[in-house]
């Protein structure tokens, strides 16, 4: 709604005051709208502002092989994304234990290595020897091509 502009020396009126306040409200609802539906990635090309509709997330979760690992050692991982990101999405990788948890599986980290618009590459590093049963959670967040 556009207001007409007071005359200099015109006195204002409670409805005039009403319409400048109510056509500020109007404004604030239509900018907070569209200021909370962009989201802001970082991305190789620096930080980029998105719709927040349009940023995907992927889950996933790859099994490691019940097995007996020592002290120190490395098990790799790689995680294939069901859809393309327009850059290498933002990832994270957490190691769980699926059975009962050992030493070894309570004393393990996830060190991810590369991070494509398409996968993800890893190694899950033990700290303590013992059998582990395992696996590696997925989140990617990102833009989709």
């Amino acid at each position: 709604m556009k207001l007409p502009v007071p005359q200099r020396g015109q006195p204002l009126d409670v409805s005039f005051v009403y319409d400048i306040v109510n056509s500020i409200n109007e404004l604030w609802n239509r900018v907070a709208v569209n200021v909370s539906a962009y989201a802001s990635l970082w991305t190789v090309d620096g930080r980029k502002s998105v719709r927040a509709t349009e940023i995907k997330f992927v889950t996933g979760q790859i099994p490691l092989s019940k097995t007996a690992v020592t002290a120190n050692s490395f098990q790799d991982f790689s995680y294939n994304f069901d859809i393309s990101f327009k850059y290498p999405p933002v990832v994270t990788a957490t190691p769980i234990s699926i059975a009962s948890a050992t030493d070894a599986s309570k004393a393990c980290y996830a060190i991810i290595t590369e991070v494509t618009p398409s996968s993800v590459k890893g190694v899950v590093k033990f700290e303590v020897a013992g059998t582990v049963s395992m696996a590696v959670n997925i989140i990617a967040v990102g833009s989709p091509v």
